[in-house]
Parts: structure tokens; C-alpha cells; sequence
């Protein structure tokens, strides 16, 4: 008699989720008829997280150091709205409605990535990576965890081998905050995304989505080069940048590839910093990366 109830309430529970992802299938199905659905979406940007915040309740996971994906039910973007080319094979059972999230794999750096799916010639190794999701931006729910819950169910009725769901945790406190931080830093990661528990997916600058991490970066646009000394002689020293209407110096991070094939004035490249001067100029700047089509 128990086996019996206990058969027919799992039936119950296949059923409902079963009937909950043919709901959802049948929502974006008609979102994607729409001429405003067919192109990327308005992607959310994460703000700087002020530890001051931390007494409140906070939904935490890894950064990761990926490339924005955003699928709109039909295709992929880049953040700039450009087209991301994908194999069929990655693509052909993703779910017909938005997914916001990352290209990551965690055993490829970003330029890695990047030039994996920017390469015509590496369509191979685009299956090595997974599409690590964060968020479903049209869903009718204002929780997080909801929205992720409904991926869930989809995803438990039409498994993918190529979507993950990053896993949150619900944290509050300075101190267990930094200790999670500390951890993920520890294990080579880039820091921490914090998230509102109870708000809906906030496209472009988020006032509820931050990211923490030891150091800050930010982009700068290169405004001029310094000439090397010693060994640099012949090469690159420095690269003269602007940051909020401030010029300074980069002189840490290049690369010798770098500093014989300095990036052209006018161009954009990422840099981290420990914060700024009472001047407004960043504090020990380090550079990171040339801005990319992300």
C-alpha cells in the first residue's frame, strides 16, 4: 500500500513538471514570434559590491572568468549584440526561451575561450565548454532561486549535457562573506557575484547584482606609450591611459608580446587596480587584458 502512494506521488511530481516546462515551452514559443525577442537581449551589469551591504541576505556564487552568452531562444550573442557562432551540436536541444550566462570551461583561461569561439577553425573545441547559466531574463518570477528552479525542471525533463546551473548560496556577514572570497580566491577563482534573493532580472546596470573581488578592474582607453629602459630599450615601458577624465601609467602586467606589439592609441584595454587616490586615480594599476568582443 505505501509502495503504491509512494508510486503515484512521484507520478504526480513527474506530471507537474512535465506540464510546468510544456508551459514555459509554450511562453517563449510565443515571445520568440515577436520581431523585439529575435535579436540579444539587454544584458544586467554588475555593480561594485560595498561591504557595507553585507548585512543583508545575499545570494552567492563564483565569478567566472567566461565569456557572455546571451540566448535569446533562438541564437547566441556576444555582449556587443554580435552573433556568436556555435555548433549545431552545442546549441541543437538549448531551450526555447532567454538564458543569460557564460562560456567557461575551467580549465581554459578567458583569451583561451575567446579565441576558441572568435576561431572558424576551432569549432571542435567549443564542445569542450559549457554554457554556465545565471539567469532566465524573461521569466514572470521575482526570485532568483525561482527563475533557476524553473530552468531546473525544464532541464530535468530535456537533459543537456552543455548547460549548467551555477549553484547560489544564501549568505549574510561580513565574515562569512570574506571567508567565502578568500576561498574561492585561494582555489584560483576571480571572486564573488552577489545577488538580490527577491528581485527580477535587472537589465543593464544592476542597483541588486554586485561582484567582489580583491582586486577592482575597470577599462581605460590608451592615450599614448612611454619608451622601455634596460632591457626594454627597444620596446613598449608604459601605456598611457584615461580613466574618469584621469591620465596615468601602466607599467606592470605586459608581456613581451606586448611591449613589441603595443595596443594602439584609441584602443580599449581592461586593468586592475586596489582602489583610487583621493585624486580619483587608480592605486597600483595592473594590466589585465585588451577589451574583446565579449
Amino acid at each position: 500500500m505505501i509502495t503504491s502512494e509512494a508510486n503515484v506521488l512521484k507520478s504526480q511530481k513527474i506530471g507537474q513538471t512535465f506540464f510546468k516546462s510544456l508551459l514555459l515551452t509554450l511562453l517563449y514559443a510565443l515571445l520568440l514570434s515577436t520581431k523585439s525577442y529575435a535579436k540579444a537581449f539587454e544584458p544586467m551589469l554588475l555593480s561594485e559590491f560595498e561591504k557595507t551591504r553585507a548585512d543583508s541576505q545575499w545570494l552567492v556564487s563564483e565569478k567566472f572568468d567566461g565569456v557572455r552568452g546571451l540566448w535569446n531562444g533562438q541564437k547566441m550573442y556576444f555582449r556587443s549584440g554580435k552573433i556568436m557562432e556555435l555548433p549545431n551540436e552545442f546549441v541543437k536541444d538549448f531551450p526555447p526561451f532567454a538564458l543569460d550566462g557564460e562560456l567557461y570551461s575551467p580549465k581554459l583561461h578567458f583569451s583561451q575561450i575567446i579565441s576558441i569561439l572568435k576561431n572558424p577553425q576551432k569549432q571542435d573545441e567549443i564542445l569542450k565548454l559549457r554554457f554556465y547559466v545565471f539567469d532566465m531574463p524573461n521569466s514572470p518570477e521575482t526570485s532568483l532561486i525561482q527563475r533557476l528552479d524553473e530552468l531546473k525542471s525544464y532541464l530535468q525533463s530535456k537533459p543537456n549535457a552543455y548547460i549548467e546551473i551555477i549553484p547560489q548560496k544564501l549568505m549574510r556577514g561580513r565574515d562569512s562573506i570574506d571567508k567565502e572570497l578568500q576561498s574561492v580566491v585561494n582555489n584560483g577563482g576571480e571572486g564573488l557575484v552577489l545577488r538580490h534573493p527577491n528581485m527580477p532580472y535587472q537589465a543593464k546596470r544592476s542597483k541588486y547584482d554586485f561582484k567582489l573581488k580583491t582586486r577592482q578592474d575597470a577599462e581605460c582607453k590608451v592615450i599614448g606609450h612611454t619608451q622601455g629602459k634596460g632591457k626594454y630599450d627597444s620596446m613598449l615601458g608604459a601605456i598611457i591611459c584615461e580613466y574618469n577624465g584621469k591620465s596615468f601609467k601602466i607599467g606592470s602586467g605586459l608581456s613581451d608580446t606586448l611591449r613589441q606589439n603595443p595596443p594602439p592609441i584609441g584602443t580599449t584595454i581592461s586593468f586592475k587596480f586596489q582602489g583610487l587616490t583621493h585624486n580619483g586615480i587608480p592605486r597600483f594599476p595592473t594590466f589585465w587584458r585588451l577589451k574583446q568582443e565579449e
